[in-house]
């Protein structure tokens, strides 16, 4: 999912650490954005 998204020309925008409980572990999570003068 995170290549699709820098492919589809969005940024990374935050790294959310240890962000989600499955199963009694932690993940973390990713936001990606793009600009409106940005998007095609």
């Amino acid at each position: 999912m995170m290549k699709l998204a820098e492919k589809l020309g969005l940024k990374k925008e935050a790294v959310y650490r240890k962000a989600r409980i499955v199963e009694g572990k932690y993940y973390d999570s990713v936001s990606y954005g793009i600009v409106r003068d940005e998007w095609n």
